[in-house]
C-alpha cells in the first residue's frame, strides 16, 4: 500500500517508497503496533530508511462466530457469521502529527472456518454438556446471523407442592343414569356424605425435585416444594395428615390455590328442585329456596324446609318437613325416623329376646365344656345352636331387614344403620360359618337400639304447611295446617292433625291421627265424603258428610256444628263442643 509515494506498506513491513526522502515521522494507529529495529512503540516516532519498521494488529481478530449461554445456563448457543476467519490490514493516513498507521480486520478466504474450530473453541470455554455436532454444522451451512442451540444443560426436575387429596366428589352432578333404552334425567346429582369419623381428605406432603446440571457442569438446585396450605373449619379434624369428618353432613373443599375443608349438617338449594338440578339425597337437612316441581324427589335424614311449594313430587324426611306455600298432587312423608322405629319396635324386641336366649345356651354349653374339659371352639358351639336349635333367627333377622327395607320410604336414618348391618352381616355368615364377633355385635347393637336410641326415634315431629291438594301425608308427630286446609288428600299422623286457621277446611280425602283432629270444618255437604278417624278426639265447628270414628263402628254425620267425638268405655260419644 503506497501513501504519497512517500511510505509503502509491503505484508508486514512499513517501508520508505522515496528514495530522496531521509526519515518520516509515523504514529501506531487504531488497532495497530508498531515494531521498529525491534522495539514496540507506541507514540509517535521518527524513521529512517534504514530502519525494519514492522506492524501487527493490536490483538488476535474475532472469530466468525460467538457462544451464548442463556440465562437459565441451560443452552449454549452458536451464532456463525461469516464462513472464513478475518486478518488484519493496514493503511496509512497522512495526518498533521505524521502517518498514522491504521489496522482494520477484513476477510481471509484462506482460512474458512472448519467445524473442528468451532469444537476446539467450544471446549477451550469448558463447556461440559453434550455438544450436537449436527447442529454446529447446520448452523455453519445457514451463516445466518441467528442462534443455534448446540449443547444442552440438564435441567432441575421440578418436585410437587404438597397438596390436599379429597377422598369425595367435588363435582355433585353425575351422568344420567339408563335403564335399557330409557334416560333417567333427574338421576343426576349426587350429594357426597360423610358420617362422623370418615376420612374425608390427606394432606400429602410436599415432593422435592431432583437438581439438574448445567452447561458448564455445575449444579442447578430445583425450587422449593411447599407444604400444602389450607384451612379446617369447625366441623372437621386432622390427625397425622389425615383430615377426618367430626360430624355427619355433606363435605366440602373450595377449589383454591390454598382450600378451605368443612362438613356441614345442611345442604341448600338455591332455586327451584326441577329437571336441572335433578333429585335431592342428603344426610342431614335439605333447605329448598324455591319449588320442588313435578316427579322430583328430596330426602332427607333430618328436616326438609320448602320456601316454595311442592307440585307433583315426593318428600322424604328422617324429621320434620315444612312447606311455606301449598303441596299439591304430591307425597310427603315426614317424622321417617320416629315411623321406622314405631314399626320395628316390637319386632326388633322379639328378636333381641331371641338372641339372648341363643347367648344364654351358648354361655351354658361353654361353661359345660370348660367343667368336662373338652375343646370346643365357640364358633362351633354357636353354629351348632342356630342350625340345630335355634333355626328361626335368620329368618327372624330377614323379616326385621324386610320391615326396614319395605317401610323407609327415604335414606336410612342414621341411628338405624349398625343395626342393619349388623343383622345383614349374619345372614350373609349364614351361608357359610357364624363368627362369634359377627353375633356379639349383633347383641350389642340391638341392645344399644333399643335401650338408648329407641326413645330418641320416638320423639315426635312436624308436618307443618299452608295447604294440600290431592295429596298424601303422612307424619310420625302431628300435622299442622297453617293456611286454608285440604281437599281430597289422605293423611295420617301418630299424634294430631290441626288446622289452625280460623275458617280451613278440610274436603273429602281421609285423615287418620293417633289422638286428635281438630278443624273449623270438616267436610262438605258437596262433594264426596270425608273419612276420620282419631284414637281420642275429633271436634269441629261444623261437620258434614263425614263418617266418625274413635271406638266402635263408624258413625255417619250429614250435618253437625260445634260437636266434639270422644272415646268413652269404648264406645264414640259426642257432646257440644265450645
Amino acid at each position: 500500500m503506497n501513501a504519497g509515494n512517500s511510505l509503502q506498506v509491503t505484508g508486514d513491513k512499513i517501508r520508505m517508497a522515496d528514495p530522496d526522502l531521509k526519515s518520516a515521522l509515523i504514529v501506531p494507529g487504531k488497532h495497530c503496533i508498531l515494531i521498529v529495529s525491534g522495539k514496540k512503540v507506541s507514540s509517535p516516532i521518527q524513521i529512517a530508511p534504514e530502519d525494519d519498521v514492522t506492524w501487527r494488529g493490536a490483538h488476535e481478530t474475532d472469530p466468525p462466530f460467538e457462544f451464548k449461554v442463556t440465562a437459565d445456563r441451560l443452552q449454549v448457543q452458536l451464532t456463525v457469521y461469516a464462513d472464513c476467519y478475518d486478518k488484519w490490514a493496514a493503511s496509512l493516513e497522512r495526518k498533521k502529527e505524521g502517518w498514522v498507521v491504521n489496522c482494520s480486520p477484513e476477510p481471509d478466504p484462506n482460512r474458512p472456518v472448519r467445524v473442528d474450530d468451532i469444537i476446539r473453541q467450544y471446549r477451550a470455554r469448558r463447556f461440559q454438556a453434550v455438544l450436537d455436532r449436527s447442529a454446529v454444522e447446520q448452523a455453519l451451512d445457514e451463516k445466518a446471523g441467528t442462534p443455534v442451540v448446540i449443547a444442552r444443560g440438564i435441567p432441575a426436575t421440578k418436585g410437587k407442592n404438597g397438596w390436599v387429596e379429597p377422598h369425595f366428589a367435588l363435582d355433585e352432578e353425575v351422568e344420567f343414569e339408563t335403564t335399557g333404552n330409557r334416560i333417567n334425567f333427574r338421576e343426576k346429582r349426587r350429594i357426597p356424605i360423610l358420617r362422623a369419623g370418615d376420612l374425608m381428605a390427606t394432606v400429602h406432603p410436599p415432593i422435592p425435585g431432583k437438581p439438574g446440571t448445567d452447561v458448564w457442569g455445575h449444579p442447578i438446585p430445583p425450587a422449593p416444594a411447599r407444604p400444602a396450605k389450607y384451612r379446617l373449619k369447625q366441623n372437621v379434624r386432622e390427625d397425622n395428615g389425615k383430615i377426618y369428618a367430626k360430624i355427619t353432613g355433606r363435605p366440602s373443599m373450595t377449589r383454591e390455590i390454598n382450600p378451605v375443608l368443612d362438613v356441614v349438617s345442611v345442604y341448600t338449594v338455591p332455586g327451584d328442585v326441577d329437571l336441572t338440578f335433578g333429585h335431592v339425597r342428603f344426610e342431614g337437612d335439605v333447605i329448598v329456596l324455591g319449588n320442588i316441581l313435578e316427579s322430583m324427589k328430596v330426602t332427607a335424614t333430618q328436616r326438609i324446609i320448602v320456601h316454595g311449594g311442592v307440585y307433583g313430587a315426593e318428600l322424604a324426611a328422617g324429621g320434620s318437613v315444612h312447606v311455606d306455600q301449598t303441596i299439591s298432587n304430591s307425597k310427603v312423608y315426614a317424622g321417617q325416623r320416629g315411623t321406622l322405629a314405631r314399626k320395628l319396635q316390637q319386632p326388633l324386641k322379639k328378636l333381641y329376646r331371641h338372641v339372648m336366649s341363643v347367648e344364654k345356651s351358648r354361655q351354658q354349653l361353654e361353661s359345660e365344656a370348660k367343667k368336662q374339659q373338652k375343646t370346643v371352639l365357640q364358633t362351633d358351639i354357636l353354629h351348632h345352636l342356630l342350625t340345630r336349635f335355634y333355626p328361626d333367627t335368620t329368618k327372624q333377622i330377614k323379616t326385621v331387614l324386610n320391615l326396614l327395607d319395605t317401610t323407609n320410604k327415604g335414606l336410612l336414618p342414621n341411628e338405624f344403620i349398625p343395626v342393619k348391618e349388623s343383622l345383614e352381616r349374619l345372614v350373609e355368615e349364614s351361608k357359610s360359618r357364624f363368627r362369634l364377633a359377627t353375633w356379639h355385635s349383633v347383641r350389642d347393637e340391638l341392645q344399644h337400639f333399643l335401650h338408648e336410641t329407641l326413645a330418641t326415634c320416638l320423639q315426635k315431629e312436624t308436618l307443618t304447611l299452608q295447604t294440600a291438594d290431592v295429596s298424601e301425608l303422612e307424619v310420625h308427630g302431628d300435622i299442622v295446617f297453617t293456611g286454608k286446609g285440604s281437599t281430597h288428600s289422605h293423611m295420617s299422623a301418630s299424634e294430631c292433625i290441626l288446622f289452625t286457621k280460623p275458617n280451613a277446611s278440610c274436603r273429602g280425602g281421609s285423615l287418620t291421627a293417633g289422638k286428635r283432629i281438630v278443624a273449623e270444618n270438616l267436610g262438605s255437604l258437596s262433594g264426596s265424603k270425608t273419612v276420620c278417624r282419631a284414637g281420642k278426639r275429633i271436634a269441629a265447628k261444623s261437620i258434614q258428610h263425614c263418617d266418625i270414628q274413635i271406638e266402635g263402628p263408624v258413625q255417619y254425620v250429614e250435618d253437625m256444628t260445634d260437636i266434639e267425638f270422644y272415646k268413652d268405655k269404648g264406645q264414640t260419644r259426642s257432646r257440644p263442643w265450645t
